[in-house]
């Protein structure tokens, strides 16, 4: 799996525990509405990586699989 599909799975599977919908995301980090479906093709912005992480309250790195610990931002 690439990282971009990594990165999505992560923030639908986040979003899912958390009771929170794709579209509340979009909607809460003013992305584009097509974004979930195109980040596995297109060039992402790191700030918009960093607001839904933001928005998740996760890691970034946690995001970018460079943690497994999702809340490592907290420590």
């Amino acid at each position: 799996m690439q990282n971009k599909e990594i990165i999505r799975e992560k923030i639908i599977n986040t979003a899912k525990q958390q009771g929170k919908k794709q579209s509340d995301i979009i909607r809460n980090c003013n992305l584009n509405p097509t974004f979930m479906q195109d980040i596995k093709k297109s060039y992402m912005r790191i700030d918009k990586i960093s607001e839904i992480a933001d928005y998740l309250d996760i890691s970034v790195d946690y995001l970018l699989g460079r943690t497994d610990d999702m809340y490592s931002h907290k420590k």
